[in-house]
């Protein structure tokens, strides 16, 4: 404490004990007075003793704030000290940093020189299609060139009718690039990818369509010059996976899978020079291939298996098909069925077995060749010859174990030829049976006598064996 502080104080004690005591009067001798300040100074001199006494835990107090005060100021040195060190430690990982952010600069910029060069490969290659592109009502392709999807296409339509892609014009090519097109809504009546009508060399290649509620492809009328090849057709509502419309002349259908159309797998109608090879057609709600009033269609190594009616039809007035090297197993109401005036078919090379109903089915049709096929355990004949059926040649064919009759003739025209082929029948059943008379069987005469005659028949003919 000041000094000043405590001269100040010790007036103020002494002037209010003055006005505490009785003060001199005047006229009192001098010795009364000594004596009476005598008396003040002690008292003064007590109450500044006391005084001392009270303030003196005050000065420890302060004495150990001050030690306190230097104690904190020391930790304070240290905790800067440490700080420092800190700093002094981190320097290198801020150091690091601002490498690093100048690395993802590079990274940044050669990224952006990447996009760059990606869009300039794909303007060589032709014009990416994104979702961004089909958007909620689908993207339409007018200019000619060469388009290919950079992405998946997720198409969720906002309307009915639309198609996620629409090819209005000519020589364009949409390839698919392994991706996939998609519906991923309910919305009906939308298709996957349209041609609309009229156009000419038009390619669709190279993916996937699938998923949409009417045709995974639709091919309008008029058009020219069509190819899909290299795709998967999947799961579609209750329109064909792939429709061919009138008037279309040239197509080309290669290594193609259509599975699981919720009608036809893949129908065409007035279709003129139609090429499909290397194809699958299995799993639809109806028949698998139904070419309808078509000219001159070929088709090669196909595989039409499990489709809910039959497996391939034929539907006239049609002429020039030929089927070669195809399978056809497992349909619901018959493997190939010729109807309706469709002539000038030829059958040929083909496995056709186990399915319900007739294998083939021939009826009122005109010069249908069935040639070197083997027919196998179809529930009903595996080969039915009907209606007025004329000119029907049917040579060098295998038939094993129908359910009921291996060939049946019920033609009220022909007159048919049937030679030169080889049928194994179950017990008790029939090989050949004719119902009009119309038919040339030409059997030898072991035919169901299960001797073997000696000599061996020298000429082509039918032979038949009973189990």
């Amino acid at each position: 404490m000041k000094k000043s502080n405590i001269l100040f104080l010790a007036s103020f004690i002494c002037m209010n004990f003055l006005n505490a005591t009785s003060r001199p009067k005047p006229g009192t001798p001098l010795w009364n007075i000594v004596a009476s300040t005598q008396s003040i100074e002690v008292i003064t001199e007590s109450k500044l003793s006391e005084f001392s006494v009270d303030f003196s835990g005050i000065f420890t107090s302060l004495n150990e704030a001050q030690l306190k005060a230097s104690t904190i100021e020391s930790q304070l040195d240290v905790a800067i000290s440490e700080a420092d060190t800190v700093l002094s430690d981190f320097s290198g990982v801020f150091t690091s940093l601002d490498a690093l952010n100048e690395k993802i600069d590079t990274v940044q910029s050669k990224t952006d020189v990447l996009d760059t060069s990606i869009f300039n490969i794909e303007g060589a290659f032709g014009i990416a299609i994104r979702n961004s592109d089909v958007g909620t009502t689908g993207l339409t392709i007018t200019d000619p060139g060469t388009y290919f999807l950079a992405e998946h296409i997720n198409y969720a339509p906002s309307g009915t009718g639309t198609a996620a892609i629409t090819i209005d014009g000519d020589n364009i090519t949409l390839d698919l690039n392994g991706r996939t097109i998609r519906q991923t809504n309910s919305m009906g009546t939308t298709v996957g990818v349209e041609i609309a009508a009229g156009h000419t060399n038009v390619q669709i290649t190279g993916g996937t369509i699938r998923n949409f509620t009417a045709e995974l492809i639709d091919v309008n009328s008029t058009s020219n010059g069509i190819s899909i090849t290299h795709m998967n057709c999947l799961d579609n509502g209750s329109s064909p996976g792939i429709e061919l419309r009138s008037g279309i002349v040239g197509v080309n259908i290669d290594t193609v899978n259509i599975l699981n159309a919720g009608n036809i797998g893949l129908r065409t109608f007035n279709v003129t020079d139609m090429q499909m090879n290397n194809c699958n057609v299995s799993d639809s709600s109806a028949a698998g291939i139904r070419l309808n009033e078509s000219n001159n269609v070929s088709l090669f190594n196909c595989i039409v298996n499990n489709n809910n009616f039959a497996g391939l039809i034929v539907d006239g007035p049609s002429a020039s098909t030929r089927i070669d090297s195809c399978t056809v197993v497992d349909n619901g109401t018959g493997g190939i069925r010729v109807i309706d005036a469709a002539d000038d078919v030829l059958i040929t090379n083909c496995f056709i077995g186990q399915n319900n109903s007739e294998g083939i089915e021939i009826g009122d049709s005109d010069r249908i060749k069935v040639i070197e096929n083997y027919l196998s355990e179809n529930t009903s004949q595996n080969i039915f010859l009907d209606g007025t059926t004329q000119n029907c040649y049917v040579f060098a064919n295998c038939m094993v174990l129908s359910t009921s009759v291996n060939l049946l003739e019920a033609s009220t025209a022909g007159p048919n030829s049937v030679l030169g082929n080889y049928a194994l029948a179950n017990a008790f059943a029939d090989n050949y049976v004719t119902l009009s008379g119309n038919t040339t069987f030409n059997f030898d005469e072991f035919d169901q006598s299960g001797a073997f005659p000696s000599p061996a028949p020298t000429s082509w003919k039918n032979m038949s064996v009973r189990t």
